[in-house]
């Protein structure tokens, strides 16, 4: 192998890099490439009106999480750590048991989601202030694009049993190709007129990757499920992870949603297009937040078998260099998009018009980067299934929410972003390094290292 070659080998192995991650960066990396695309056939396509509606209601599909309720990360853990363990015995049934949850918890919560969110979502768009034609050419996409996020909700307790399972691989591909189904299904209808259905299109075409997955594991979901889960009870084994989990995703999923809402329900008052640009470069933001928590969640079978090992030595090696190589991503990213936009703005392109000012976007990336610090102490105590992030969780989400509906209504989407910023940095980073600090003294120590005797 030729020198240049081998210190690209070294390196992605200091980093964890291996074709795993590179599928689940793939799909993130996939987003930044359709980003602009998407931006650009907004802004060509759609009005400032239309653009508000998109990203509003791309917003509350991501209510998902609250019918969610942070199941999937949590099954992962669980999962992993049966998984790691003999394949008989306790440990067998143990999985059957979880695999025979997660299809009950899937026909549950893509029904809440379908009723709920649904509901919930056509009683906000029907009361912004716009034109009786809009009022109604939205009905449509919204609830077919809610039946399909149904879907994919009912297939992410599956995806998540088989990430735990060693199947890392085929779910980040299928997640990659879902990604890609989704952007060149809305990409066709918004090229043919189709506005709004842009975003029904997206949600259908995801699902129809994720249910094609689910359709060539069926066999193997079968087996997991067997016949005899005597040792799973979910009071147990599931909820007192799943509860706190549910409080956190739930709470993130609500103040994510209200930054779009907010503008979007004040648009007499801050006029059309606030909501849309702060949806568009939110998008953004998104891109590098799944990145960087992508290519930890690559490592959650990993670390949950390091963890049910006891090995704290080579599970904080694991951690450390995944963590750092996916901030430092996460970090320059933020960076050139930064960077993009002010190019964007000096050269008097009309795509900067539909985002926010530069200032205001790095704003809005710097709280993305700062935000994959809480993530990720998150997902480092996840693997010794702990879930001890209630109350920074609540309080950091808390405090984006206050500053979205303080700063919304009267500085527009300028004042969201920064609000975002400014809570992520001076109330969730420090909430979560604390009780990380406090947590992690309790979990097995690291064992020292064996020295050699000398002569």
């Amino acid at each position: 192998m030729p020198p240049p070659a081998r210190f690209a080998a070294r390196l992605a192995a200091r980093a964890e890099f291996d074709a795993t991650v590179a599928w689940a960066l793939g799909v993130r990396f996939w987003q930044i490439v359709a980003a602009p695309i998407t931006a650009l056939l907004i802004a060509d396509r759609f009005s400032e009106t239309e653009q508000d509606y998109y990203y509003t209601i791309a917003g509350l599909l991501g209510l998902d999480a609250l019918c969610r309720l942070g199941l999937s990360e949590v099954l992962v853990a669980l999962t992993a750590h049966a998984f790691a363990d003999d394949t008989v015995g306790s440990s067998a049934r143990r999985l059957t048991g979880l695999t025979r949850f997660a299809g009950r918890w899937a026909a549950l919560s893509s029904a809440a989601f379908a009723v709920g969110v649904g509901a919930f979502g056509a009683w906000s768009l029907s009361g912004a202030d716009v034109a009786s034609g809009l009022k109604a050419a939205w009905a449509g996409p919204w609830w077919t694009a809610a039946v399909c996020t149904a879907g994919s909700v009912a297939v992410a307790p599956a995806l998540a049993v088989l990430t735990g399972c060693g199947q890392v691989g085929p779910v980040t591909r299928t997640q990659t190709l879902a990604a890609v189904a989704a952007n060149v299904g809305a990409w066709a209808v918004m090229l043919f007129g189709g506005s709004l259905w842009a975003v029904a299109a997206a949600c259908a075409g995801r699902l129809a990757i994720e249910a094609a997955l689910i359709v060539r594991s069926w066999p193997l979901l079968r087996t997991l499920a067997g016949d005899d889960a005597a040792a799973f009870c979910w009071r147990v084994d599931v909820w007192p992870m799943q509860w706190r989990a549910a409080v956190q995703s739930s709470a993130a999923a609500a103040a994510a949603a209200g930054l779009t809402l907010v503008l979007f329900r004040h648009r007499d008052l801050l006029g059309a297009g606030e909501a849309g640009r702060l949806g568009m470069s939110w998008s953004a933001a998104l891109a590098l937040q799944y990145g960087g928590t992508a290519w930890l969640n690559t490592r959650a079978p990993r670390l949950g078998a390091l963890a049910a090992k006891q090995d704290r030595a080579g599970f904080d090696c694991l951690f450390a260099r995944t963590f750092l190589a996916s901030w430092a991503a996460v970090a320059a990213g933020a960076v050139a998009g930064t960077a993009l936009v002010w190019a964007l703005n000096l050269w008097g392109v009309p795509l900067a018009e539909r985002l926010l000012p530069p200032a205001a976007f790095g704003a809005l990336v710097a709280g993305s980067v700062a935000l994959h610090v809480p993530l990720s102490l998150a997902g480092y105590l996840r693997a010794w299934r702990a879930e001890a992030f209630v109350a920074p969780a609540v309080g950091m989400w808390a405090a984006v929410g206050l500053a979205t509906w303080t700063l919304g209504p009267r500085y527009g989407a300028i004042g969201v972003a920064w609000g975002f910023s400014g809570a992520i940095m001076l109330v969730g980073v420090p909430l979560y390094a604390l009780r990380w600090r406090a947590v992690v003294r309790r979990l097995p120590a690291a064992a020292a290292p064996l020295r050699r005797p000398t002569a």
